[in-house]
């Protein structure tokens, strides 16, 4: 089993020449005393990590720009609700900062303890040779008996039941009880809390979970908003257009081989739709 690396903060040293995406991350570090690790993480990944939650996303449909919401709310109880973040938009996040090939989730061990499923997990990041591990529990309850009624013969579901059945005849009816809904979808669900719990100990999404300890980036130097304009131009671009972006990202050394690889599928399906384009994959 690989050992987890140490993560070293940034020293007085190593912050005069850098640059100013650099050094706005250095401050960060020192006003904070935040452990952010450069000799292991690049810059681009640290900055993905600490950014700042988009609240909405712009997505290609069909050659159409369409906003959808990244941070949504969910109910506590109480009448009262709480921002959370989908499992997908943690997935994209993860492919952004380590690459489609830079990371992997494991289950180590799974369990159901009085109709709760409980899994083990780890999630690991291959940077540079090495192997980040963070490793947590998550768990889901597990889907409560089926209620239905029966009446000669004839069985309902609850929500049937009620809704076809008239007051003044449920009497006579009688309540059963199924088995319990699809455990494996309950272990998939406790697998999702558990993988969004390794995600929050790199830090990400800090500001949605954990406000009072996240620190902003300054947006000028978020590489996740570089894209997403970039993104935004494609979906209008015409033939010329295109070929100079992707001529400029494919020399570029500021993207990952995974951030250039959407770039030139997003391109590639921009092109299709021209009457002039040219297949670029």
């Amino acid at each position: 089993m690989s050992q987890e690396p140490e993560i070293v903060p940034i020293v007085d040293e190593q912050i005069e020449g850098i640059d100013d995406g650099k050094m706005s991350l250095a401050n960060i570090a020192k006003e904070t005393k935040l452990t952010v690790g450069e000799d292991i993480l690049s810059r681009d990944q640290v900055l993905s990590i600490r950014a700042r939650t988009p609240r909405t996303m712009n997505v290609n449909k069909d050659g159409k720009i369409v906003t959808v919401p990244i941070v949504k709310k969910v109910k506590i109880g109480g009448g009262k609700e709480t921002d959370y973040v989908p499992n997908p938009y943690y997935i994209r996040k993860a492919n952004y900062t380590f690459g489609y090939a830079g990371w992997s989730f494991d289950i180590i061990a799974k369990e159901l303890i009085e109709n709760q499923a409980i899994v083990h997990g780890v999630l690991t990041a291959y940077v540079k040779g090495r192997e980040i591990r963070k490793s947590s529990f998550g768990g889901h309850a597990a889907a409560k008996e089926l209620v239905a009624f029966e009446c000669d013969g004839v069985r309902l579901d609850r929500w049937t039941f009620y809704k076809k059945v008239p007051k003044d005849e449920q009497d006579k009816w009688t309540k059963i009880y199924g088995g319990y809904v699809d455990l494996g979808n309950t272990f998939k669900a406790a697998a999702t809390d558990c993988f969004k719990k390794c995600m929050s100990m790199f830090g990400f999404f800090s500001d949605i979970y954990a406000p009072d300890d996240f620190v902003e980036v300054p947006p000028e130097v978020d590489g996740e908003k570089e894209l997403e304009t970039i993104q935004k131009m494609i979906a209008t671009a015409d033939v010329k257009a295109l070929k100079e972006i992707l001529k400029k990202i494919q020399k570029s050394d500021k993207y990952n081989e995974a951030q250039k690889g959407l770039i030139v599928e997003l391109i590639d399906e921009r092109m299709k739709r021209l009457p002039d384009g040219e297949p670029v994959k």
